[in-house]
């Protein structure tokens, strides 16, 4: 892990000298004045985590400066926050997201020449779903904003509480603390003032203005920009509360898609189909329904007997207990192709054609089927 250090050393007039190093190249950049330094930290700890941690973003090594504080201090991780932005503004100009606006609009607007009563409102439902990209996408900005944002925050916060610690340093004397080490690691920063002026801390000698920095410390972190929550431009209650209206529906219709029969209606399972020469003959007026265009002969005949047992067999088909002209059938109906065939409870084949809509109407909800 790299572990950026900052070395405050002040001299017996009380001003200061940086040098700034990394733990990877202390000692080698050999023309800077040699500074006796007692060691502040011998390892970099473990970061916090970015957001949602213990607020313990100043570690020293014995003032507990943090803890005098009174409050948290924020500990998140600048470059996370960076990279948090990278990854919100990516996914607002990807293909997919950004263009899907125009996209539904597009969609919308192949309704228009359709003249069917309930296109309306599919028309309306898409520009509410068209409505809510729109501010989704601009969520998605503000999200990557208020990264950038809390990034340049704590980067402040962090500038200040430097100068606050450097001052702590000049504040105990060079004859406490000769050198102040001031370190980042990804959530906090760390400060090492020497093994003398902690001794002197814990002996109650200083107590009194490392309590004073501490009260210092904690009137910069309530001044700083930080926030705890997003500012959004365009809240989504509003498109959610759509959303989840277009979803109900679309569930519902699948739900019914799934289960479309009444519930005093009842399915069963398909029996297979007998058929007799003469009754096939008798409903061949129907064949063009079941794609058969054959004249009336043998093979007419064969293609309708075929396509009436495969219907019967689809799997999409619903086999209903029901009546056909008042007497007990098997109603097998294909929504999705309109058809029905007709069995009697003993499974030999009555009649079969393309329901109107009404006797769709009547087999699904009420099981009942005339005409044919």
């Amino acid at each position: 892990m790299l572990c950026t250090t900052t070395h405050a050393s002040f001299n017996k007039r009380g001003t200061t000298t940086h040098f700034p190093t990394t733990t990877q190249e202390a000692g080698a950049r050999s023309h800077y004045p040699p500074t006796p330094l007692l060691p502040a930290r011998t390892t970099c700890p473990e970061p916090p985590p970015s957001a949602g941690g213990p607020g313990k973003g100043l570690i020293d090594d014995g003032f507990e400066l943090a803890s005098k504080a009174g409050i948290p201090i924020p500990d998140g991780d600048p470059d996370k926050l960076l990279a948090a932005a990278g990854v919100w503004e990516a996914l607002k100009t990807s293909n997919g997201v950004h263009y899907l606006p125009a996209k539904l609009e597009q969609i919308a607007q192949s309704f228009e020449t359709v003249t069917a009563s309930d296109v309306q409102y599919i028309d309306e439902d898409i520009r509410e779903m068209k409505t809510a990209a729109e501010d989704l996408i601009v969520t998605i900005g503000d999200l990557a904003q208020s990264c950038r944002d809390q990034k340049a925050a704590i980067d402040d916060l962090r500038k200040r509480l430097e100068g606050i610690l450097i001052d702590l340093g000049v504040a105990l004397g060079t004859e406490l603390v000769e050198t102040v080490v001031l370190g980042a690691i990804a959530g906090a920063l760390t400060v090492g003032y020497g093994a003398a002026a902690v001794t002197a801390y814990k002996t109650g000698k200083i107590a009194d203005k490392v309590r004073d920095y501490a009260k210092i410390i904690t009137d910069a972190v309530r001044a700083s920009t930080l926030k705890s929550f997003v500012a959004v431009a365009k809240p989504l209650g509003v498109s959610e509360k759509n959303m989840q209206r277009i979803i109900d529906l679309v569930k519902k219709r699948g739900d019914d898609i799934k289960n479309p029969v009444g519930p005093g209606v009842k399915t069963i399972d398909g029996k297979p189909l007998i058929t007799d020469r003469k009754q096939i003959e008798a409903k061949y007026k129907h064949a063009q329904d079941f794609g058969v265009t054959d004249p009336r002969g043998k093979d007419g005949f064969a293609n309708f007997e075929g396509a009436v047992k495969k219907h019967v067999e689809d799997p999409e088909t619903l086999h209903i207990d029901g009546t056909y002209r008042g007497n007990p059938a098997i109603l097998n109906y294909n929504p999705k192709t309109g058809l029905v065939v007709v069995q009697s409870p003993t499974g030999e084949f009555v009649s079969g054609w393309k329901l109107s809509q009404a006797q769709a109407d009547n087999v699904l909800h009420q099981g009942k089927l005339g005409g044919g």
